[in-house]
């Protein structure tokens, strides 16, 4: 698996252009993302994730398209409450749960907390149990953690839902308690027959709600189904698609930059006085389109994933 930086280098590098003096990073960095997407759509990850129920709430956000944050050094100190995480770019009201903690007992990974005004900096902060609360007491120090922004403003809309159920995280091993099934699914379509997607958002029918009342620190929906490849942002982040995926998604760049060129005689003439490419006339250009987009359909036939239908 490549980071973001070496992704970078081999789509230039493909693209005949390694020092960017045609493609600007920004440009690189736009055909990636385009192709992540591509990928997404043609063979989605499927993902299993763990909803924790909040009382008298019926939307629930699946999977967030931020990428996490790690806490540093000093990463959480008990006797200050106070979290810290380098440029964390967090505002207060910013809703945020705990992927992974070590330490800080008083805290739970995958609870909703929301940073607050107090003791807010460039890197340092703390977090409430309500907006604007006051801060959570965390008894022991944190030595290692990550957290993640959650938000109706950061839903993944291209996400498809198959199953969704309702557990008791209590039992040991945990126990399943209902199957909830798609409105969709229903005799009449109604937005209280079952559960429904709409935009990344995850809306659950009211009597789920009400039965749940007081056991919500103890159950949880459990929902499975596909979702696009978190977009990556920093040059370390790691492409989290096996090998045959990234070499679909750097074909599919192949083609998005040969695309480019097609349609852009300013960027291909500046692109064809680079060392190795003054020999590529206009037709070789297309004719060199032609055999990348074959290239790709022949990948994209062979990576497709056929959806299972929701129930």
């Amino acid at each position: 698996m490549s980071t973001y930086a070496e992704l970078k280098t081999k789509v230039a590098e493909a693209l005949s252009d390694p020092s960017n003096g045609t493609f600007t990073p920004s440009a690189i960095a736009a055909i990636i993302q385009e192709g992540f997407a591509e990928v997404g759509r043609i063979a989605p990850e499927r993902f299993h994730e763990d909803v924790i129920l909040v009382a008298n709430q019926m939307s629930y956000q699946l999977r967030s398209s931020a990428a996490p944050l790690s806490l540093t050094t000093p990463f959480g100190v008990a006797a200050t409450n106070v979290l810290t995480s380098t440029a964390h770019g967090l505002v207060a009201g910013t809703a945020v749960k705990f992927l992974t903690l070590t330490g800080g007992a008083g805290l739970a990974t995958g609870a909703v907390y929301f940073v607050i005004a107090t003791g807010l900096t460039a890197d340092n902060f703390e977090v409430s149990i309500t907006p604007g609360g006051a801060a959570v007491d965390f008894t022991t120090d944190i030595t290692v953690g990550t957290l993640q922004r959650v938000g109706f403003n950061q839903a993944v809309p291209e996400i498809e839902v198959l199953r969704v159920e309702l557990w008791d995280g209590a039992q040991t091993p945990a126990l399943q308690l209902s199957v909830i099934d798609p409105a969709d699914g229903e005799y009449i379509n109604d937005s209280q027959a079952g559960w429904k997607l709409w935009g990344g958002i995850l809306d659950i029918p009211r009597t789920v709600i009400i039965n749940a009342a007081g056991n919500e620190s103890t159950w949880l929906l459990k929902v499975w189904g596909y979702s696009p490849y978190a977009p990556l942002v920093d040059d370390a982040d790691v492409n989290s698609m096996s090998s045959e995926l990234e070499q679909a998604l750097l074909i599919y760049c192949h083609v998005a930059g040969l695309r480019r060129l097609n349609a852009s005689r300013e960027l291909f003439t500046q692109w064809q006085t680079r060392s190795g490419n003054t020999d590529m006339s206009p037709a070789g250009l297309m004719n060199a389109l032609n055999i990348a987009m074959e290239e790709w359909r022949h990948k994209a036939n062979g990576i497709r994933v056929l959806r299972e239908a929701p129930g």
